[in-house]
């Protein structure tokens, strides 16, 4: 099994300029004077420019290989001389009788020879036939609203109809007529109907409600959580200690009636123990297990479970009696500082160098490419490469062929487009 010790990569492109076709006109639009067909022939013409990468180059159309979707009404013509000797001039012709949109096709060719290309270009036509001639609308002349009161939902009085709305009691309708008359044919009638509904009865009247006249918050401290304290109570809240509670009481009066009086409590809990607290410096030192006063700590307060580290030595101790410097004692613990590891050997890496850059362009150049092996910040040539191993050079991952060594020659017809060159020290 072959060790690859370290690889490096360069990726090569062949820029070569593509061949691009526009249409000066690629699409048309003919009104037709007839609602089944054009009508009147009529024309539209289109030229093919031809670009490789930007630069403007000469192309050719043939007249018989153009391809229309209508061959019957639509044909094209071909003119390549003088100002269009470069880009032919075609005109399409649409006959009179083509009846609906279609396309032509163009093959624009570019070169000649084993070297021609072929593009093909598609124009579009599109022919709007003439719609058929609608029947004549009527338009409205007048509209009369008149009304009148009934005894039915349903069926209209037929009574006098009035120009105002006649009153109605309970029990009766008032129905309204709508009499639309047009500029020609007949007149069109249309009917609404409204019942007059019975009054209900009143209801009863409401409780007369009260109003939030004034509100009144004191305060007591008690010692039970459920029952309120019998004392007097002040006007702003009083200090508590651990184990007592601070009662609120509000008294709400009413514009009427009696006053409603409601109580909350809060309690007053016991200070916890602090937690433990690290320091760090030089003064305790040693591994003894044995709690031990230090009395240069400089520690005023310490606490049994404190932490200390020694930032010299790395050792740390916790606090076993609390109390100041002179009175704390301190016993080991362990060493956080970990053994140091051996030495690293010196790492290898490579890199790739070009003479030629890595861009060619339309499929011509060439250049070569060279690996560089380096260690402990030097590059490694001659025998001393030998004994690390052998260069082996691929291309877009699969080994090239007896190419091993330092440089790798690479010619534009060697890269289509993009191929990625790797170089691995294999050994």
């Amino acid at each position: 099994m072959t060790t690859v010790r370290q690889t490096a990569e360069v990726t090569v492109n062949d820029l070569s300029d593509a061949y691009s076709v526009t249409l000066t006109n690629e699409a048309a639009s003919f009104k037709a004077t007839s609602d089944t067909k054009l009508g009147t022939a009529a024309t539209a013409t289109t030229k093919p420019q031809a670009f490789r990468g930007t630069e403007a180059v000469s192309c050719s159309v043939s007249q018989s290989s153009c391809v229309c979707s209508d061959s019957t009404n639509v044909s094209v013509s071909v003119n390549s001389t003088g100002d269009n000797a470069t880009w032919p001039l075609l005109t399409i012709t649409i006959g009179a009788n083509a009846n609906s949109s279609g396309t032509v096709t163009i093959p624009v060719v570019i070169g000649s020879g084993g070297d021609a290309i072929t593009i093909n270009k598609v124009f579009s036509y599109s022919i709007a036939l003439k719609g058929t001639t609608g029947s004549a609308g009527k338009g409205i002349s007048s509209a009369t609203v008149t009304y009148q009161k009934g005894t039915s939902a349903t069926t209209a009085p037929t009574g006098t109809w009035q120009s105002t709305p006649p009153a109605t009691s309970v029990g009766e309708y008032l129905w309204t007529k709508t009499v639309i008359s047009y500029t020609s044919g007949d007149p069109t009638t249309m009917y609404s109907v409204a019942a007059h509904g019975a009054t209900g009865s009143q209801g009863e009247t409401g409780a007369t409600g009260r109003g939030v006249s004034s509100t009144e918050v004191k305060y007591q401290v008690g010692t039970s959580a459920t029952t309120a304290p019998t004392g007097t109570w002040q006007s702003s809240p009083q200090a508590t200690t651990a184990g007592q509670y601070l009662w609120t009481r509000t008294v709400t009066n009413y514009t009427s009636g009696d006053p409603t009086t409601s109580y909350s409590v809060a309690a007053h809990g016991a200070t916890g123990t602090d937690g433990g607290r690290w320091y760090s410096g030089t003064a305790i030192t040693g591994t003894s297990t044995t709690p031990t006063v230090f009395s240069g700590s400089g520690i005023t307060s310490a606490v049994v479970g404190d932490m200390y580290m020694n930032t010299s030595t790395y050792n740390t101790y916790r606090c076993t009696l609390a109390g100041n410097a002179s009175t704390a004692k301190w016993a080991y613990v362990n060493n956080v500082k970990g053994a140091q590891g051996d030495p690293g050997a010196d790492g290898v890496s490579m890199s790739i160098t070009s003479n030629n850059g890595t861009t060619f362009r339309n499929n011509s150049g060439s250049t070569t490419l060279t690996a560089h092996v380096w260690q402990s910040g030097a590059e490694v040539t001659g025998s001393a490469l030998t004994a690390m191993g052998t260069i082996q050079w691929y291309k877009d991952g699969t080994a090239i062929s007896g190419a091993t060594g330092a440089t790798l020659t690479v010619s534009a017809s060697d890269v289509s487009v993009k191929a990625v060159y790797t170089a691995k020290l294999e050994g």
